[in-house]
């Protein structure tokens, strides 16, 4: 091939390229929740007898589904958490925007609301659609401390310990469709969602306190904060540290050491799955910040349908349960059925990667638009 001929190939080879991540995403992330949804409907299943919606009927008319959708609803709204968005949003907000209010003769409420609150909009509603996304998605605390209390995450997995999978397709098509729901609506209400409201100029000035008792006060109020945050995460060090049988009614353990440690690290049963764990999660990293930053650059530089497409493939991670997504891949992934994309990776080494690939990859699902400062978006 000549010189000439390479060099006319090559664009179109790169304008190809937009497509293939969008094809490669589509896959991965869309097409399990449409198999999902197609399964609760009844459509693929073998002998489903043909498309039904008597489990969505099902679903509608059982006390303990509306129950555990309801409660997955109001803990949602009740978990918000709002002090590190709300920080990063006074701490770039302009001073002297506030400087020019007080100037002009607004007192202290007049510029809270209307100055600082609109200026902070942006990281506030960010910071609801966060929080409100990861307490609808959660499964680990409701599981470990909600005992019998349901919520849809938990509900999910008891239908399908139950031997009722429909309904459990059925619950994650709804709790999918909540999300998309909640999702839709944030962004109606800010379109942008970025957690730095993008003004520019000086911060405001920190305010000393001059009073030593207020100084006291704020200090230990800080301390008290970070202690009962830091709480959880010190009572599971301390109890690494104590030997198996050795402490019963005791206040605090008679007898700290390093033998669970010593446990852990000198036996292969034992240190397999702490080594698996390892190589997945970095596996799973390297290919999310492959994907996640190749996709996140063409979609600012493509615009248009490639790049609306890339970052609706690429927002989905971050809004939809972790929950939802398992049963997704689990149905879609355990179908030997290649000539519509199914591949059965359920059971084998490769499922587990490609499930963190897809949770991690939302992480980077936005590095800013033009005109605004660059922001990067985590799911705690």
């Amino acid at each position: 091939m000549s010189a000439a001929g390479a060099g006319r190939r090559a664009p179109q080879l790169r304008s190809l390229v937009p497509w293939l991540v969008l094809a490669f995403l589509a896959w991965l992330v869309g097409y399990p929740l449409l198999v999902v949804a197609a399964e609760a409907f009844g459509i693929g299943s073998p002998g489903g007898g043909g498309p039904t919606t008597e489990a969505f009927r099902s679903f509608f008319t059982r006390a303990d589904e509306w129950n555990a959708m309801w409660r997955t609803l109001w803990i949602s709204v009740l978990s918000v958490y709002f002090y590190l968005f709300t920080r990063a949003g006074l701490s770039g907000q302009d001073g002297a925007a506030i400087e020019a209010a007080q100037s002009l003769g607004a007192s202290r409420s007049q510029i809270l609301f209307r100055v600082t609150l609109p200026r902070l909009r942006p990281a506030l509603a960010g910071a609801t659609l966060l929080t409100f996304m990861t307490s609808l998605g959660s499964f680990s605390a409701p599981y470990i401390f909600g005992g019998g209390f349901r919520v849809m995450t938990t509900q999910i997995v008891a239908s399908k310990l139950n031997g009722e999978l429909r309904m459990a397709y059925v619950e994650t098509t709804m709790l999918a469709l909540l999300a998309f729901a909640s999702l839709l609506l944030l962004r109606k209400i800010d379109p942008g969602l970025d957690l730095a409201s993008g003004a520019r100029g000086t911060p405001p000035a920190r305010r000393r306190l001059h009073s030593q008792g207020a100084r006291i006060a704020a200090a230990a109020g800080g301390w008290v904060l970070a202690g009962v945050l830091l709480l959880p995460h010190a009572t599971l060090i301390l109890m690494s540290l104590v030997p198996p049988n050795t402490w019963t009614v005791e206040a605090f353990p008679p007898v700290l050491g390093l033998v669970n440690y010593g446990d852990l690290l000198s036996s292969a049963e034992r240190l397999r799955p702490a080594l698996n764990s390892i190589w997945m999660a970095a596996a799973a990293t390297l290919a999310a910040v492959v994907v996640g930053v190749m996709a996140a650059r063409l979609s600012l530089r493509r615009g248009g349908l490639p790049g609306r497409a890339l970052e609706a493939m690429m927002t989905l991670p971050w809004a939809i349960p972790g929950t939802v997504f398992a049963l997704a891949l689990a149905a879609a992934m355990s179908v030997n059925a290649p000539w519509v994309g199914r591949f059965v990776l359920v059971g084998t080494l490769w499922i587990l990667p490609l499930a963190y690939l897809v949770r991690s990859r939302g992480r980077l699902h936005r590095l800013g638009r033009p005109g605004r400062r660059p922001a990067l978006t985590c799911r705690g």
